[in-house]
């Protein structure tokens, strides 16, 4: 590990010769197990074809923190919080939804989860887990919620008074609650 530090050598350096080791360490798995023997040509394209891969890796170099405006939020007292949030798998064009409410000291007092089948987008998937959390909501007695989504495009939509709706919402809104706020 020490020749690995980035005092001694690069990173490309580094990887290199890690994936020597590695070629080194599978060429004597080989002849330990009677297999066929590299040839000095073929271990050379091996090294490089490792290397090859390993450059295509897009490896953030710092892991993703959350902003300081990502901290959670208390509602007014009298209202609840609804966070909602949403997966969406595009191969599979499936999706799920999770849903969290809390009231104004924070304290959780429903959650919900829900796997999402037919899903066309990510837009789709957002809104039904933002239905979801209104509908857990209305469920619970709640009358004063904070809707609280990680979309930006769905917060406007929301938000907006041209009519534009996402897949999933009619002209009028079929849900009633006392009073509704969009964050």
């Amino acid at each position: 590990m020490d020749v690995l530090q980035a005092e001694v050598c690069s990173p490309s350096v580094a990887a290199m010769v890690v994936c020597d080791a590695w070629s080194l360490w599978t060429g004597r798995n080989a002849r330990r197990h009677d297999r066929k023997v590299w040839e000095p040509g073929a271990a050379v394209r091996y090294i490089s074809s490792l290397l090859q891969d390993l450059a295509s890796l897009k490896v953030p170099p710092k892991p993703n923190r959350p902003s300081a405006s990502a901290t959670w939020r208390r509602p007014d007292e009298g209202w609840v919080k609804v966070n909602t949030d949403a997966a969406f798998d595009a191969a599979m064009c499936t999706g799920s939804a999770g849903v969290v409410i809390r009231d104004h000291a924070g304290v959780v007092l429903a959650a919900a989860t829900r796997w999402l089948g037919s899903v066309p987008d990510v837009l789709t998937a957002e809104a039904l887990a933002a239905r979801e959390g209104l509908e857990l909501t209305l469920e619970c007695g709640f009358g004063k919620a904070v809707l609280e989504v990680h979309c930006s495009e769905l917060k406007a939509m929301l938000e907006s008074s041209d009519g534009r709706r996402s897949s999933i919402g009619g002209a009028e809104p079929p849900l009633t609650l006392e009073e509704l706020k969009i964050h």
